[in-house]
């Protein structure tokens, strides 16, 4: 007979309300010890942490990274687009989750926007050189290293280029200046120049999940914190990915960053239940989603394969995204 769809699954949880002791976490029920976790079969090698445009979802991205490292997780490169692009690179960069928390809070809207002086930095309301400075000064308060090229771990981070229209990955050049250029939402924020008339808009323009700048062979875990579908991702292309997605985390912008702490903590405690979660015999290409309550569900996204990009926008095209 054949089996049902899920019967692999050995692990079910609940997660508590955010504010409840996290001595109870999340219950778990047993499995057998031939069977690998997602932790386990991340500790088999080397992997890529990518990180997905999230708007203010750089807090879930930071309970995620934070669940991982507590568990002895060490991704062996970074990569990420505009949200996903400031843990990536403040990470890679050296600071711990808890000096990036600081860094972050520390950074209020009116401290962050500067209305942009329109014949200085045209194209956008808020001015992307003061977001700069802003983001340097806090690289600089740790003394730690401020070029991309310099980090202990490989990092990329996605940007888009206006006249091109495609991405341009960075891995070289001042870390303030990328996160600030994977930042720059258009028309909200002033385009940042990465050379005399080039600019740069929001990595998550083309390349949403932040994955261009990964390889094909790698092994990638990828944190999708994106209100956009995961299935409009390039991560079908990958044949080694796994993909957590974690729904109905608080909704974080600048207006409600009292929901900063309890979208970071929700992701911290969801992670560290996916890192138990048993995987398939196959654990390629799929995607894990960590329920708020009740089990967690599997999905398969080999059937998915997208062109170079793997933007929302380019969803709306003509071009077929399926397997012929």
């Amino acid at each position: 007979m054949a089996k049902k769809r899920g019967q692999h699954r050995r692990r079910t949880f609940l997660a508590p309300e955010v504010g409840t002791s996290t001595s109870s976490k999340w219950a778990t029920s047993e499995s057998t010890s031939a069977e690998r976790t997602l932790q386990e079969w991340l500790l088999e090698g080397p992997f890529t942490l990518v990180l997905s445009s999230s708007f203010f979802g750089f807090y879930a991205h930071a309970g995620l990274l934070t669940a991982l490292l507590e568990a002895g997780v060490v991704p062996s490169a970074v990569a990420g687009s505009s949200g996903g692009a400031v843990i990536a690179a403040m990470w890679a960069a050296g600071l711990s989750v808890a000096q990036m928390l600081d860094a972050l809070q520390s950074l209020t809207p009116a401290e962050l926007l500067q209305i942009a002086r329109p014949w200085q930095e045209p194209g956008g309301i808020f001015s992307t050189e003061h977001v700069q400075r802003c983001l340097q000064s806090r690289l600089e308060k740790y003394r730690l290293c401020q070029r991309l090229e310099d980090c202990a771990v490989p990092v990329a981070i996605s940007t888009f280029d206006v006249f091109s229209r495609q991405t341009r990955v960075l891995r070289e050049g001042s870390i303030a200046f990328a996160i600030t250029a994977s930042l720059a939402v258009p028309f909200f924020f002033a385009p940042v120049y990465f050379e005399v008339g080039r600019p740069l808009l929001d990595g998550g323009i083309r390349d949403l999940p932040g994955l261009e700048g990964v390889s094909f062979g790698e092994r990638v875990l990828y944190h999708h914190a994106s209100i956009v579908p995961s299935c409009f991702t390039a991560i079908g292309r990958y044949p080694e990915s796994i993909t957590l997605r974690i729904p109905h985390l608080p909704f974080v912008n600048p207006f409600t960053l009292g929901q900063a702490q309890p979208a970071l903590t929700t992701a911290k405690l969801a992670t560290q239940a996916g890192l138990q979660e048993v995987l398939a015999s196959n654990p390629g290409q799929k995607e894990l989603i960590l329920n708020k309550a009740g089990p967690p569900l599997w999905k398969d996204r080999s059937w998915l394969v997208r062109p170079s990009g793997g933007s929302f926008f380019g969803c709306c095209s003509k071009r077929r995204f399926f397997k012929e």
